[in-house]
């Protein structure tokens, strides 16, 4: 793992303030609702309870991702089973940290949550930083909607990092699932 770091890196760690309106542009935020936004990408529109990340979404965080490029990536914000959910106030972001797009999902909040969220998160990482670097960011995701359940499980098993101790009874799952087929 390299410990360079990246300018972008740093404003985010060092807690810079999120970009203003322009990033989205100036008319589509007083125009727009947070729901027509979300509806207009394919998002669900969130209000969160808590605007920090809970730790079980920052140790997934740490396990399948790296340290944001940009000054305002997504935010983890849950878990789904394996994957992160991640959360924006611009569903045109594309800082992911790193995750692979099939284990995120994405969700819109406000921008005051997400500047809330992100400065509580921000303060975080400078205690305990996020690796700069991530191998699955690598990875070659298959387009899961057109290989079926059956590779998309055992895609699931072979890359994705389980605990040990969970890897036996998730094989089990997979092939349970592989067995049994709509009648």
């Amino acid at each position: 793992m390299s410990v360079v770091s990246s300018p972008a890196s740093l404003r985010f760690a060092t807690g810079a303030p999120a970009p203003g309106p322009d990033t989205i542009g100036a008319k589509e935020s007083l125009v727009m609702t947070i729901e027509g936004v979300a509806l207009q990408h394919g998002l669900v529109p969130v209000n969160l309870l808590r605007e920090s990340c809970p730790p079980e979404a920052e140790r997934l965080l740490r396990k399948l991702g790296r340290m944001p490029y940009t000054a305002d990536p997504w935010l983890p914000v849950a878990t789904l089973g394996p994957l992160l959910v991640m959360a924006h106030f611009n569903p045109k972001a594309t800082d992911l940290w790193g995750v692979p797009h099939a284990l995120a999902v994405r969700v819109l909040i406000s921008k005051d949550q997400y500047q809330k969220t992100r400065q509580d998160f921000a303060s975080r990482c400078q205690q305990n930083p996020i690796p700069q670097e991530n191998p699955l960011e690598k990875l070659e995701v298959p387009r899961l909607s057109e290989v079926g359940l059956d590779v998309a499980f055992e895609w699931l098993l072979k890359h994705y990092p389980y605990e040990p101790r969970t890897r036996p009874g998730c094989a089990a799952f997979i092939l349970l699932c592989g067995r049994r087929r709509p009648s």
